[in-house]
């Protein structure tokens, strides 16, 4: 019998949340003793099993400053101080920040943290200074994931649950540091294994297509109207560059391929993968069907496809969105045997299909891809998502039906029964367009901030020393991260969503001040108007206290 190939790419990914010297935001840490080793790791456990896993390198350079201690986040700077030193401000920001995380797995299922809960809407006079410290430990404890938790310590505070001391917090954080400080070392080992397979995004998660040329935003969006001028191929090629950078500082060796910031790919940026010699790249499976149109057939997203042009070619894989939506906003909601069925049905379906609408030969050279976040979806799961992944892979171990396979290995195979792409439409992998980041008035004035700010370095290019313009680049590369323009998108709400505007407005700023420019009148306050600010804190003020980073 010949199996179904599937090949799993697991997207870790968070923007830079420098604000001059402070990560305003703890999600690195959190993610990182939480959610980023613990699936790699795991599936060694499996020797059938394989799996591909991407980092976008701001991520990785910030958890390297925070494991070397040139860098705090926000939480870590309320978590040090023992409570009887801090300011009613202060004890305040605790109490109100201190539960940001899913309520239902991250807090109500530890005794202690479910009681401070239950007091968060009570005056910080009705806290005593031993609440409070507990509620310091318990925030940060709650984030410790299965591979963090073997330390002993970390155990050990678990269990005792309460009336924690100073010296007991202050040792948390150095664990946790610690772990960080291992951080690509555990990489570079797991690499090794013929079972992982490890690629990176361009350096600060831009939207690749819309630096090369924003207008290619209408391939799919034919009502843009859009007042943004932003054409600059050397963004887009400098983000790819400092990517193969990290990845070459960190593993010694070039990636087989990347994954473009939220499946962003067009026929320039395609281009440019082949350019810097790049095998494959992957993306939604509605580029493919908005490129091929009428001709557009549904199974041809299992099948590796090859990109050509005169310079050489790349293979572009597919993902299947309804099978790697399942595992992100579905499966969680499930016991973990009905998810594994439905989701191992699914795969036989396909399997079958194929089958019959070929041969069974045909299964030699047809894949799966799914495709999906690897950090945020786990909160919603019980226990990490771990026992869903743990029966998913002992499910897909024995099976004969079903092989995994890493993005690298799905792409050697014979001839496959579809013609070579030489174009195709821009797009992403949500709605196969650009809507989230350049469809909206806020993201079009987000765009031309920028576009002002990147034409003011632009002529300077050659006035000023270099060191000092590369210095002010470094911030423009920044600001092209793609979340500032998803929280700019209306319909996207957090607690924090008003951080990324402060954020992108810093960076920008930050590069008007090292040229010695004068700072336009725009940066100095939210790009939110007044009224608009209101209804986000209300918006925010009646969901949940969960987060959510894309």
């Amino acid at each position: 019998m010949i199996p179904l190939k599937v090949a799993f790419l697991w997207h870790n990914h968070q923007p830079n949340y420098d604000y001059d010297g402070e990560f305003i935001l703890p999600w690195v840490r959190f993610h990182c003793i939480k959610d980023y080793l613990n699936l790699p790791n795991l599936t060694l456990k499996y020797r059938n099993i394989k799996q591909s896993f991407n980092f976008v390198p701001s991520l990785l350079e910030q958890i390297e400053l925070l494991a070397d201690g040139r860098m705090i986040d926000n939480i870590m700077k309320f978590t040090y101080p023992n409570p009887t030193d801090l300011s009613q401000d202060d004890k305040q920001f605790i109490i109100d920040n201190f539960f940001n995380c899913n309520v239902e797995n991250l807090i109500l299922v530890h005794t202690r943290y479910s009681e401070l809960y239950s007091k968060r809407f009570l005056p910080v006079s009705e806290w005593n200074d031993q609440e409070l410290i507990d509620l310091q430990v318990w925030y940060n404890l709650t984030w410790c994931g299965s591979d963090i938790k073997k330390n002993y310590f970390i155990q050990r505070l678990f269990n005792k649950g309460k009336d924690y001391n100073q010296d007991e917090k202050l040792y948390l954080l150095e664990i946790q540091l610690n772990y960080l400080k291992q951080f690509n070392d555990d990489l570079k080992l797991l690499r090794k294994s013929n079972q992982l397979e490890f690629s990176f995004s361009p350096f600060n998660h831009p939207i690749l297509p819309l630096l090369y040329n924003f207008d290619c935003a209408k391939d799919n969006l034919a009502e843009l109207s859009a007042d943004v001028e932003f054409y600059y191929p050397q963004d887009a090629e400098r983000q790819i560059d400092d990517s193969l950078k990290k990845y070459s500082e960190i593993f010694h060796s070039k990636p087989s391929g990347i994954w473009s910031s939220e499946g962003s790919l067009s026929n320039e940026i395609l281009n440019l993968f082949i350019e810097k010699g790049l095998s494959w790249t992957a993306s939604d499976k509605d580029i493919l069907k908005n490129t091929k149109s009428e001709l557009f057939n549904p199974l041809e997203v299992y099948f590796p496809r090859v990109y050509k042009n005169q310079k050489g070619d790349i293979n572009i894989f597919f993902r299947d969105s309804v099978l790697s939506d399942k595992i992100g906003f579905e499966y969680s909601k499930m016991n973990e045997k009905d998810a594994v069925a439905d989701f191992t049905r699914y795969l036989e379906d396909i399997r079958q299909n194929l089958i019959m609408t070929y041969n069974e030969e045909i299964l030699y050279k047809a894949c799966v891809y799914v495709i999906l976040d690897g950090e945020n979806c786990w909160e919603y799961y019980n226990n990490n998502g771990e026992n869903f992944i743990t029966h998913l892979f002992e499910t897909i171990s024995v099976s004969n039906k079903i092989k995994t396979v890493t993005m690298s290995e799905s792409s050697r195979v014979a001839k496959i029964p579809f013609e070579e792409i030489t174009s195709i439409k821009a797009g992403s992998w949500i709605y196969g367009n650009f809507k989230i980041w350049a469809g909206e008035s806020k993201n079009h004035l987000a765009w031309r901030v920028l576009s002002d700010a990147r034409k003011v370095l632009e002529s300077k290019k050659n006035v000023i020393d270099n060191e000092i313009w590369e210095d002010a680049y470094y911030f423009i590369l920044k600001a092209e991260s793609s979340d500032w323009f998803w929280w700019f998108y209306s319909q996207h709400y957090a607690p924090n969503k008003l951080d990324f505007d402060k954020l992108f407005r810093h960076n920008i700023e930050k590069m008007y001040k090292i040229l010695d420019e004068e700072v336009p009148q725009i940066l100095k306050k939210s790009l939110w108007s007044e009224e608009e600010i209101k209804f986000i804190m209300e918006k925010n003020s009646g969901s949940d206290t969960m987060h959510k980073v894309i």
